[in-house]
């Protein structure tokens, strides 16, 4: 069982989703099969990461609430409040953060009953705050929550915990740049996601520290300082690349596409991003694949180039059906749509709009049937 969620946790980290999932899938009917409470809440976490990435919320929910009944009926309350958390992060990835936040007294309720989980299921809870209140547009409240983990996260010395309130600081700042009442300038997000990132260095989370650099190079692009965000940025994608996480990887060259575009080169962008599709295509990395390939073609949109915007979404289209992702056939089809438009193909437009929405419903997405 221990494998298997190891296993599931290394397919989440390298991209490779649907083995994720599946692997979690397998790791928790075991668990369940054995009474592993703990078993059970940490491979739930697995999951839920995995579900959302690839935008699969209802499987998750109907997994989480399965867990979460089986904990009330043992009278489990460090796994209840860890499925509730889970169903607050379900809550805002479909960005209904009031059902998110409307959780919270529900779940501090459990912590004292939470035993030797309870700080971290609290430092969860705070965070999960920061992400539904920034969901709100609600940044002070936010901050709020931020500041409250980093304080618990310096009591309980935890370098970790530490990093994410550092980051979850500059996501705030970054929402307060355009704040009248409070407002932050880009280089207070660097500040804060520098120490994010040296913290996540010390504490050895790869993942995290590149997450957090390419915060920081977005925030050096609105500062105009377009050299230091291309350097970070690149920084940023070579540990994703060696970490094998192609949507960290999608983040990066996001960042380095935009420099290049501001030095008015975004060829140069480009031609980075499909040096990285050949490594990954070559690699048998199918979902790394058509990851760079939606990012590709959504830059070509960016820069009117939609005959090219248009060849390369067709191929992500392709495998996303190939992988059954519903969720990326809508937003592909939803590119091709407004490609299409922009060519004056008001037919073809249609057509591909009433596909995704179709996608989008089976998908059970709220957003994208609103798009």
């Amino acid at each position: 069982m221990a494998d298997l969620l190891k296993a599931a946790k290394q397919c989440l980290e390298d991209g490779e989703l649907e083995q994720a999932m599946k692997k979690a899938e397998e790791a928790l009917a075991k668990f369940k099969a054995s009474s592993d409470a703990d078993g059970m809440a940490d491979v739930v976490k697995t999951l839920v990461a995995a579900h959302i990435a690839v935008d699969k919320l209802e499987d998750a929910k109907l997994a989480v609430k399965d867990v979460l009944a089986q904990f009330k009926t043992s009278g489990n309350k460090a796994g209840q409040a860890a499925m509730l958390l889970a169903t607050g992060e379900l809550n805002c990835a479909e960005r209904e953060s009031d059902k998110a936040l409307a959780l919270v007294p529900e779940i501090k309720a459990l912590l004292p009953g939470a035993g030797a989980k309870s700080g971290e299921l609290e430092a969860q809870l705070l965070n999960l705050q920061v992400n539904a209140n920034l969901l709100k547009g609600l940044p002070a409240d936010a901050m709020i929550s931020a500041k409250e983990m980093r304080s618990l996260a310096t009591k309980n010395s935890d370098k970790e915990g530490e990093a994410n309130a550092w980051h979850a600081i500059a996501s705030v700042y970054h929402m307060q740049e355009t704040d009248d009442q409070d407002r932050s300038t880009p280089d207070d997000v660097v500040q804060a996601a520098e120490k994010a990132a040296a913290l996540y260095k010390e504490a050895g989370n790869k993942n995290s520290e590149a997450t957090a650099m390419t915060t920081v190079a977005r925030a050096q692009l609105r500062m105009e300082k377009v050299s230091a965000g291309l350097k970070t940025a690149t920084e940023a994608l070579g540990i994703f690349r060696d970490l094998k996480t192609t949507r960290g990887m999608v983040k990066a060259l996001e960042v380095i596409v935009q420099a290049h575009i501001f030095q008015d080169n975004p060829m140069s962008g480009l031609q980075a991003a499909n040096k990285e599709l050949t490594a990954v295509k070559t690699a048998g990395n199918t979902r790394g694949e058509v990851d760079l390939l939606e990012m590709i073609a959504q830059t070509h949109s960016m820069l009117n180039q939609p005959h090219s915007a248009i060849k390369f979404a067709r191929q992500a289209l392709d495998i996303f059906g190939g992988l059954g992702d519903n969720m990326g056939q809508g937003n592909t089809l939803l590119l091709m749509s407004e490609t299409e438009k922009a060519l004056g193909n008001m037919a073809d437009a249609t057509k591909s709009a009433e596909k995704a929405l179709k996608y989008f419903r089976a998908a059970g997405s709220k957003w994208g049937e609103e798009q």
